[in-house]
C-alpha cells in the first residue's frame, strides 16, 4: 500500500501531516454522529485511555519542554470541551463556541510559537549576501555551498545567485547525470532532498551517499566541478592549498573561492 500511494518515498514525519488531516475529518464525523450516548461514553473513555498511554510513553522525549501536570490538564480540558460539543452538536451556539474555541487555540499556539516578523532586513543587511551579490554581478556564474548541511546550504541562494545544492524540490537528473553517466546513484538523487556538497581531491569510493530519506551528500572532484560548470565555492573550509581555486574574499569565518582555469575551458 505504501508503494502504491508513494508514501514509501516519504519520511514518517511528513506522512503524519496527511494522516493528521484525515484524523481531523474522522473527528468531525465522529462528533456529529453521537445519536447513541453509549457510543459517546465509550469514545470518551477510549480517548482518555489512548491519550494517557501516549503521554506516558512519550514523556521521556517531552519532559524538557512540558511538565506532566499541564499535559494532563490540557488533555482533560480538551476531552471535556469535545464532549460538550458532541452533546450539544444540534444547537447553533455549540457550533459557534466550538469554532471560536478552536480559532482561539490556533491563534495562541501560533502566536507564541511563530512570532510575527516584518521585512527582509535580515537578508538585505547581511554582509555575506551583499558580497555574494556584488561578486556575481561583476562576473556571474554557478555557485555551490561546500561543506554545509541544511539550512546553511540554502543561504547564498537568497542573494539570487545560481546555486547547485540548494534544497531540490524536484531532482535535476540531467545535471547529476553529468557526474554519474552510468546512473549508478540515481536512486540516491532522484528525490526531494537537501544536498551537502564536499570537495575531495581524489575520486571518492562513493560519490553520492544517502544520509536520510531527504538528505544526501555529493563528494565532488575538480573534474566534477568542471562538468557542472561551477565557478564559485562558498565554504568555511580552507581551500588555499588547492591549485584549482583562488580566494576571492573572506567574510568573518566564511570564504569565497573562484575555480581557476575557466578561461582555458
Amino acid at each position: 500500500l505504501s508503494k502504491i500511494t508513494l508514501l514509501s518515498n516519504s519520511q514518517p514525519s511528513r506522512a503524519i501531516l496527511a494522516v493528521g488531516f484525515i484524523d481531523l475529518l474522522f473527528l468531525i464525523k465522529g462528533l456529529s454522529s453521537h445519536n447513541r450516548p453509549i457510543k459517546l461514553f465509550i469514545s470518551i473513555l477510549m480517548t482518555i485511555f489512548i491519550s494517557a498511554i501516549l503521554v506516558i510513553l512519550n514523556y521521556k522525549y517531552l519532559h524538557d519542554y512540558y511538565s506532566f501536570k499541564p499535559m494532563i490538564i490540557v488533555l482533560i480540558i480538551m476531552t471535556l470541551y469535545l464532549t460538550f460539543f458532541a452533546l450539544n452538536f444540534d444547537k447553533k451556539y455549540s457550533k459557534l463556541l466550538f469554532t471560536l474555541g478552536i480559532l482561539f487555540t490556533m491563534f495562541i499556539s501560533g502566536f507564541l510559537v511563530n512570532p510575527v516578523r516584518t521585512g527582509v532586513s535580515v537578508i538585505e543587511d547581511s554582509k555575506i549576501l551583499k558580497e555574494v551579490k556584488k561578486i556575481d554581478k561583476e562576473d556571474s556564474g554557478i555557485w555551490i555551498s561546500e561543506g554545509f548541511n541544511f539550512p546553511v546550504n540554502n543561504y547564498i541562494a537568497m542573494a539570487g545567485v545560481k546555486t547547485i545544492n540548494v534544497t531540490n524540490t524536484y531532482p535535476d537528473l540531467k545535471k547529476w547525470h553529468k557526474i554519474d553517466p552510468d546512473k549508478k546513484y540515481e536512486d540516491v538523487y532522484n528525490r526531494y532532498a537537501h544536498i551537502t556538497m564536499n570537495y575531495v581531491i581524489e575520486e571518492p569510493n562513493e560519490k553520492f551517499i544517502l544520509v536520510q530519506p531527504d538528505l544526501f551528500i555529493v563528494n565532488v572532484t575538480a573534474e566534477d566541478l568542471k562538468k557542472l560548470n561551477v565557478k564559485y565555492v562558498f565554504t568555511k573550509n580552507n581551500l588555499d592549498e588547492n591549485s584549482i581555486f583562488s580566494k576571492v574574499d573572506v567574510i568573518d569565518e566564511y570564504k569565497i573561492y573562484r575555480r581557476d582555469y575557466l578561461d582555458e575551458e
